[in-house]
């Protein structure tokens, strides 16, 4: 009796760590699906169809929600459609079509103009692994990167602008002079520039006249150090 127990016992141990193991293959490859989804959804060149070319306005019947412009950096993969929600929540999670998305957009600070009329107009995108979204800012960090690489474009209303990157910068996400675009002045951001610059092309910013324009994502995951890239803009 006593040895049928302690077999019984084993074979219990035995399915046991059978069914660990299998709970374990079971999470791993959902994780890697997971992941999978996430990246398909941020690498969707369908979306690059749409892309409109200097004489034709934004395609807003096919994208969902309001599209204020196109952006495209030079030297990276940055080339979307930039998205502006009733707050800057909406686009965290989804995708210009409307759809839920992990890889959210790129948009436009809810507190901007949806022109760009505004002195200072802040972009927000998730930072991605493979230089997705806004992961590719990070290249920004390397100076001889960012020296050779720092124009850009954005499409807005049919007119091409254009964008010359002049810092990049490290901050908190509890910076207002760089996070309230709506309340902030191009002098309080010059002044955090000269503060927090990790490179900057001038130790001089002329911005009589002119606006200002940047692009913010995560330094970390779960982190609220923020990489941001200013430029100038026509």
């Amino acid at each position: 009796m006593i040895r049928y127990l302690v077999r019984l016992l084993m074979r219990l141990e035995e399915l046991s760590l059978l069914l660990l193991c299998l709970l374990m293959l079971l999470g791993g490859g959902y994780g890697l699906y997971d992941s999978y989804l996430v990246y398909r959804q941020a690498n969707d060149d369908s979306i690059l169809k749409l892309r409109p070319d200097r004489q034709q306005e934004l395609p807003e019947k096919e994208l969902q929600g309001r599209v204020t412009g196109w952006l495209t950096l030079e030297g990276t993969g940055i080339d979307y459609p930039v998205m502006q929600g009733k707050d800057n929540f909406e686009y965290l999670n989804k995708n210009p079509y409307g759809e839920y998305a992990l890889s959210g957009s790129v948009f436009l600070d809810a507190g901007n103009s949806p022109d760009y009329a505004d002195e200072y107009s802040l972009l927000y995108g998730h930072h991605m692994e493979q230089g997705l979204m806004f992961g590719d800012l990070d290249r920004y960090r390397e100076e001889e990167f960012f020296r050779q690489h720092h124009t850009g474009t954005l499409l807005v209303e049919g007119e091409e602008r254009n964008i010359t990157l002049m810092a990049v910068l490290d901050v908190l996400a509890t910076e207002e002079r760089i996070f309230s675009p709506a309340s902030t002045t191009k002098e309080a951001v010059c002044e955090i520039i000269q503060e927090n610059a990790i490179h900057c092309l001038t130790e001089e910013w002329d911005v009589e006249g002119k606006q200002l324009i940047a692009f913010s994502t995560c330094r970390k995951t779960d982190s609220i150090e923020r990489t941001v890239v200013i430029g100038l803009f026509d």
